[in-house]
């Protein structure tokens, strides 16, 4: 599997907590999770904690929510810092917009700022188009949310609810997500990196992309 030409810049370019974030995601894609991933840097631009989304994982894994309802990614990264941290200096990055649970979750923590690539694939209204991170190429967006909706179909199938949404506004984001999640073309490479995956798909990626960053 080769690399697309011109990837390699862009993926350099990125903040590194959104690569660590998309990592991340890319954990749960292999594991038949949903992908995504988020991390909380420090001030001084260190890694405090990360977290994925280990709402769909077996018990028994690193995260104490994992298998509960609200083993988000942001929720998980949250979990491991401790009680009375001052977090008013951080950033917690996520790979997609935070829910409305994960977003109080985020605010009575009193991180100091969130940053996220794209917005929710199962937060869109019917008809909506996707919006990304500005000052971010939108095409890592675009693949997080292609890794989102791939995982999707692949176990609730290509006719459920989010899927059918998401093909309203976004039909070609849904289409390549389909089309791998058929072929294969992640699910059997597991042992790619996240950087490796992205970097197989961005001529499909940067041939649909086409949308302006969220104000």
């Amino acid at each position: 599997m080769t690399t697309a030409d011109g990837f390699n810049s862009v993926w350099l370019d990125t903040d590194p907590f959104f690569r660590v974030t998309l990592g991340l995601a890319w954990d749960s894609l292999v594991r038949r999770g949903l992908p995504v991933g988020a991390a909380i840097s420090t001030g001084a631009g260190e890694v405090l904690s990360t977290g994925r989304n280990r709402v769909y994982d077996a018990r028994g894994g690193a995260d104490p929510l994992q298998r509960t309802p609200i083993a988000h990614a942001e929720m998980n990264a949250l979990a491991s810092i401790p009680h009375g941290a001052d977090l008013s200096g951080c950033i917690i990055y996520s790979t997609h917009r935070p829910c409305r649970m994960c977003d109080a979750a985020i605010l009575f923590s009193e991180v100091g700022e969130t940053r996220f690539l794209a917005s929710d694939p199962s937060d869109v209204s019917p008809g909506e188009t996707y919006s990304y991170f500005p000052g971010t190429d939108p095409r890592l967006g675009l693949a997080a949310n292609v890794m989102f909706l791939h995982n999707v179909a692949a176990v609730a199938g290509p006719d459920s609810d989010t899927v059918v949404t998401n093909r309203i506004g976004e039909p070609e984001a849904v289409e390549l997500a389909l089309t791998l999640a058929e072929r294969r073309t992640w699910s059997d490479h597991g042992d790619l990196s996240v950087e490796q995956a992205i970097g197989t798909v961005w001529t499909e990626l940067s041939s649909i992309n086409r949308n302006p960053p969220m104000p």
